[in-house]
C-alpha cells in the first residue's frame, strides 16, 4: 500500500487534472481523457500501482501532477513517479465497474467548489498554500467589485448571458474554481487589493490579470447541494441585471 501522504498527493493531482479538463476540452476528447484519469484513480484506490524513484520524506499535493500520454499515464512527483501496475494480480483488483464509479465522480464538478489549480507550463497541479491564498484573496476582491464589472455582451439576446450570470453567481455564493498561472515569484504576502487587478468578463469565466504579470481565471461549477438555493437566487438576480442592462443599451443604440 502507498503511504497516505503519497496517495493523497496522487489523488489531488488527478482531481485537479480532471477539473482543468472541464474548462479546457469538451466532447469526445474530454470523455476519453476523463476515462484515462478514472482508470488511473481506480487503480490507485485499489493499490494496483507501483513507484519508480525515491519519494521525499513528506510528499505534498502541490509537488505532483498527473501526466497522461499515449504510451503510459503516471503521477509525476519529480523525484519519483507513480505508474499503473499491470501484473495479473493487480488487474484482478480493478473491475470495469470500479472505473465507471470513479468516472462518475470525476464528471461531478460539484465536489470541486473552491479548488485552486496551478497551471505550470504544459501541466496543471494543485496550488500550494501560498498560491491558493493569493487566488482566494483575488476572488474576495472581485466579489466586492461585482457590481462594477462590465461583461462583454453583444445584445440582450446574446447566448453568453446565462454563462456570465452563472460566473457572477458562483463568485458571490462560493461554487467557483480558480486556475492560476504565475509568471513572477512575488509572494503576495500583502493585501492583494493593493495590487493592480485588471478584470475581463468573457462568457462563462472571469479573467483577472495581477500587476500585468500573473493571471487568475474563475469558473463556475455545479453548486453542492447546500449551495443550490443560494446559487439559484444569485443566478436569477445576475441574469436579470445583465439582460436588463444589455436591453437598455440596445434600445439606446436604436
Amino acid at each position: 500500500m502507498l503511504r497516505e501522504d503519497i496517495a493523497r498527493a496522487a489523488r489531488a493531482a488527478i482531481w485537479v487534472y480532471a477539473i482543468h479538463l472541464w474548462n479546457s476540452t469538451n466532447g469526445s476528447r474530454r470523455e476519453k481523457l476523463l476515462r484515462d484519469a478514472a482508470t488511473f484513480l481506480a487503480h490507485l484506490q485499489a493499490g494496483a500501482v507501483r513507484i519508480d524513484g525515491h519519494p521525499d520524506e513528506e510528499v505534498h499535493p502541490w509537488k505532483c501532477y498527473f501526466g497522461p500520454s499515449s504510451e503510459m499515464s503516471c503521477v509525476d512527483c519529480f523525484t519519483f513517479h507513480i505508474r499503473l501496475d499491470h501484473s495479473e494480480v493487480s488487474k484482478r483488483k480493478v473491475s470495469k465497474a470500479a472505473v465507471e464509479a470513479v468516472l462518475a465522480e470525476l464528471r461531478s464538478p460539484a465536489q470541486a467548489a473552491g479548488t485552486i489549480v496551478l497551471r505550470d507550463l504544459s501541466f496543471v497541479k494543485p496550488a500550494s498554500p501560498k498560491v491558493a491564498r493569493m487566488a482566494r484573496d483575488v476572488v474576495r476582491v472581485i466579489r466586492a467589485k461585482l457590481d462594477d464589472l462590465n461583461p462583454i455582451m453583444v445584445s440582450w439576446e446574446d447566448a453568453r448571458a446565462p454563462a456570465t450570470a452563472a460566473a457572477f453567481a458562483a463568485i458571490e455564493v462560493g461554487n467557483w474554481i480558480a486556475e492560476v498561472e504565475l509568471h513572477s515569484y512575488i509572494p503576495y504576502d500583502n493585501d492583494i487589493s493593493q495590487h493592480k487587478l485588471e478584470v475581463w468578463v468573457n462568457g462563462g469565466r472571469v479573467e483577472i490579470n495581477v500587476d500585468g504579470i500573473d493571471e487568475v481565471w474563475i469558473y463556475p461549477v455545479r453548486p453542492p447541494r447546500a449551495m443550490r438555493g443560494a446559487f439559484a437566487a444569485a443566478y436569477a438576480k445576475w441574469y436579470g441585471r445583465l439582460v436588463a442592462t444589455a436591453l437598455v443599451e440596445e434600445l439606446e443604440g436604436v
